[in-house]
């Protein structure tokens, strides 16, 4: 699944970035493609290391916030949030949910995953988290 025109906003240790892009939601990730390669060009989160997620609506814009794990450590968090004017978001957000209950009751796969959230920036050619 996926939504195109949105604005994706990540505070990566006090770093704050923002981008315009296209975020897909998969059984085990939610990945955001940047529209152009200026800070960062992808991020992708695991849906079990996303904890304190939230879905509001706020001037008009509809908004999906969270923290990801990028390390063992809470100090190494990234808070990320998806911003977006238009219908059809919540249906995403919803199925976000729905798999992440799933996964936390072991229904939908054992996650043992080593993966952890990145984001990549092509421009400068280097993970920045």
């Amino acid at each position: 699944m996926e939504r195109k025109g949105l604005q994706g906003i990540f505070d990566l240790s006090g770093r704050k970035i923002e981008e315009n892009g296209i975020l897909f939601l998969t059984s085990k990730r939610l990945v955001f493609l940047s529209e152009s390669v200026s800070e960062i060009s992808s991020f992708e989160i695991e849906i079990p290391k996303a904890r304190d997620c939230l879905y509001y609506k706020k001037s008009g814009n509809r908004v999906f916030e969270g923290i990801a794990e990028i390390q063992d450590s809470p100090s190494t968090d990234c808070k990320f949030s998806f911003k977006y004017n238009d219908t059809g978001f919540r249906s995403l957000v919803s199925i976000f949910f729905s798999i992440s209950e799933q996964i936390k009751s072991g229904g939908l796969y054992n996650s043992n995953l080593s993966m952890r959230p990145t984001a990549y920036s092509e421009s400068h050619g280097k993970t920045l988290a």
